[in-house]
């Protein structure tokens, strides 16, 4: 179910822009209206993750720069928020997925977790090229508060738990201070769905 949906999200080079959620543009300090923005960090100093940008496709794959985004990735009304935020090592960095289904509007969605109404994914050490990557860690519990709503933007706030190893590992990560402010992509690209299918995406 996560690895249909997730790679309908990537899989084609035009998905349909139908939900999104509001950007404050009266707010001159925010990202511009093709520009998007995650942050969060991880409880007892183990890190944080900051991207911000708008998505670029070359020849329908995106452009691992630094970019966040939205893209609705099927027919029934779900969308998915994803950010890269490169790494010092050339190639590499993470990859943060959060999928939301379906979404009715603005308000709280709960529980996230894996085959929830929300659920989510972080690849640290994720290789560009598509070779792999070094640690993922799946959404276990959560919330996620969607704030705004209109035809081109998804903007809202998050509190999450991650175990490694697809959920069934040891190590913990939680975030209670994740913010998301994206556009949704009406070119979503194609992505890089073999490896997240390796890992049942």
């Amino acid at each position: 179910m996560w690895s249909k949906r997730v790679r309908s999200a990537f899989a084609l080079v035009a998905v349909p822009a139908i939900m999104a959620i509001a950007a404050c543009d009266d707010d001159p300090l925010g990202p511009g209206p093709d520009e998007g923005e995650v942050e969060f960090t991880f409880d007892d100093g183990a890190g944080s993750f900051s991207a911000s940008g708008a998505l670029v496709l070359n020849g329908g794959v995106p452009d691992f720069d630094e970019w966040a985004v939205a893209a609705e990735p099927d027919s029934v009304g779900g969308v998915v928020v994803t950010a890269f935020m490169p790494s010092a090592t050339q190639g590499e960095g993470d990859l943060f997925l959060l999928q939301i289904q379906p979404v009715d509007g603005a308000g709280t969605y709960e529980p996230c977790a894996a085959n929830e109404e929300c659920r989510g994914r972080l690849f640290r050490g994720w290789r560009t090229d598509g070779s792999g990557f070094d640690e993922w860690f799946e959404v276990v519990s959560g919330t996620v508060e969607i704030d705004d709503l209109s035809d081109t933007r998804i903007r809202g706030s998050f509190e999450l738990t991650l175990k490694d190893e697809g959920g069934d590992g040891d190590t913990e990560l939680v975030i209670e201070d994740g913010d998301f402010d994206v556009p949704v992509s009406s070119t979503a690209g194609i992505f890089y769905c073999d490896l997240l299918d390796a890992v049942g995406c």
